[in-house]
């Protein structure tokens, strides 16, 4: 991977934010999350620390180190791709990165996290532990969700794609609505 040091930078934000630079930019993420930005607005950021990525896999499953910079830990899931599928605890919401789908256990991203590399399917969330959820797993526990997978994705209120189907379009961040909420028990592009 490519990299340079940067020590001031403006970013015009467009109309998704995706999460192609390092810790630096996620942290301005995460404290800019409250505030509305016009993408005609500069935010301006300085500081020895930021790192730009010029390298495009860089968030796609493919930087164990970019992940763990942004909160997240690589969790195994039976059947699953090596450095997949990753999980999150936080009071706060955790970015989700560019090439990800992320479900979030709490409203407003927050609780527990998981994040599905773009392309790829979890036909069983049973299959997938989640630490402070009720059940210890993910099925029926989401509440929210990013999809900047680079694809339309659904979920579905049954596993292996059964039941309902509820479309996440890709660059959407969604709180579920109260008939959907801790109804997701498979997930995957559609």
């Amino acid at each position: 991977m490519n990299t340079q040091r940067l020590q001031h930078i403006d970013i015009k934000p467009s109309a998704r934010f995706r999460a192609t630079w390092t810790l630096g930019i996620a942290l301005l993420a995460t404290s800019c999350a409250e505030e509305v930005l016009d993408p005609e607005d500069t935010v301006t950021v300085s500081g020895e620390a930021l790192t730009q990525s010029t390298d495009a896999n860089a968030f796609q499953g493919q930087s164990t180190s970019a992940m763990a910079s942004l909160g997240w830990r690589a969790v195994e899931v039976p059947g699953m791709p090596e450095r997949s599928v990753w999980m999150a605890s936080s009071s706060g919401a955790v970015a989700c990165a560019d090439g990800y789908v992320c479900f979030y256990q709490h409203g407003n991203l927050g609780g527990e996290a998981m994040s599905l590399q773009g392309s790829l399917a979890i036909g069983n969330l049973a299959l997938v532990e989640c630490r402070n959820c009720a059940n210890g797993v993910w099925n029926d526990q989401m509440s929210s969700w990013v999809n900047f997978s680079g694809q339309r994705y659904c979920w579905w209120s049954d596993a292996y794609e059964g039941g309902e189907v509820f479309p996440m379009g890709d660059g959407a961040i969604q709180n579920a609505l109260p008939r959907e909420n801790d109804r997701a028990s498979s997930l995957g592009p559609c």
